[in-house]
């Protein structure tokens, strides 16, 4: 018998006593919570159908049920919530990010772009006052956010968000930040206003988002975003020289907002704030991370004409 006859054989057997215990199957493929399973354990197979994963998502309550929560705690029926932290540079982005993500929020609706922050300033000097004010579309996206926060923690402080009558927005906007309709905004948020017989203080018309628009003018939401403060600045320094050396960093050219606005100089106090504005945000926040807690480089190197350089690092911080 050659060795070619046998090795066939050999393989007919093989083949013979392996093809008996094969089973056949036309199930369809199947998905286990582990990678290797038992033979018989079928307990944690799971099923392909898209039923089955449809009723094991989480169902929103509709965005009106907030209201019906523990209205003890809603003094006033406003648009505006307020955060006080003695940290100045919370961004909008942080309190975006105490949100859920979408899929696990309670309520059906996102309040994560439907806001505005700004900055609770006072003085010359437009000193921070560890005060954040965040206005809202309407109450109902105020009362989800406070909701669907609570519990959570900012920079190490946990969120107590709090409501504020609208008469905040009389001293919101200290005067060198005000926008040229300031007084006339004013006018039409009060023409809004309206006393409840059921509570003491003013609250707003039962259209809440006719103020949203109006107060985010008054704030002048769409420029700050862009504006930051900056201490430390340097004395003596030109503005074109500023613009050249910062080219890639997009300062704005319009004529209503110049590159650069001084707020405060007093060369014997050695105090220089400024105000620098930029095309869209990201080149704010750019210019923040590479320049704060830096010394300024010196640009104007001429015999007459010299900057003088504060001892102290560049302090940037959003408007």
């Amino acid at each position: 018998m050659s060795k070619t006859n046998t090795a066939k054989k050999l393989m007919n057997l093989l083949y013979k006593e392996t093809a008996s215990n094969l089973q056949s199957s036309q199930s369809l493929p199947r998905i286990t919570r582990q990678l290797y399973n038992e033979p018989d354990d079928d307990s944690d197979i799971l099923s392909m159908d898209p039923l089955s994963t449809y009723q094991s998502t989480k169902r929103k309550l509709p965005a009106t049920e907030a209201l019906k929560t523990d209205n003890r705690s809603v003094p006033i029926k406003s648009n505006i919530l307020s955060f006080k932290a003695v940290n100045s540079f919370i961004t909008k982005q942080d309190f975006q990010n105490l949100l859920p993500k979408d899929h696990n929020l309670t309520y059906s609706i996102n309040p994560a772009n439907n806001f505005e922050i700004i900055k609770k300033r006072q003085g010359k000097l437009l000193q921070f006052q560890n005060e954040y004010v965040l206005i809202f579309k309407n109450h109902l996206n105020a009362r989800v956010y406070q909701l669907e926060t609570q519990s959570k923690l900012i920079n190490g402080i946990p969120t107590r968000f709090e409501y504020q009558s609208i008469d905040i927005i009389k001293d919101l906007v200290p005067p060198k930040l005000r926008v040229s309709n300031h007084q006339l905004l004013i006018n039409q948020i009060n023409s809004l206003k309206q006393v409840s017989p059921e509570l003491t203080e003013p609250t707003l018309l039962p259209l809440y988002d006719e103020s949203y628009p109006i107060l985010s003018n008054l704030i002048n939401a769409t420029n700050r975003r862009k504006s930051i403060l900056i201490h430390n600045w340097p004395f003596g320094l030109k503005q074109n020289l500023v613009i050249d050396s910062l080219w890639n960093y997009n300062l704005s050219i319009d004529e209503m907002t110049p590159p650069i606005e001084p707020i405060y100089s007093n060369i014997m106090q050695e105090i220089n704030i400024i105000k620098m504005n930029f095309k869209t945000e990201s080149d704010a926040l750019r210019f923040i991370h590479n320049f704060h807690g830096t010394k300024w480089l010196k640009l104007q190197n001429f015999r007459k004409v010299e900057e003088k350089v504060s001892h102290l690092p560049l302090f940037c911080e959003m408007l």
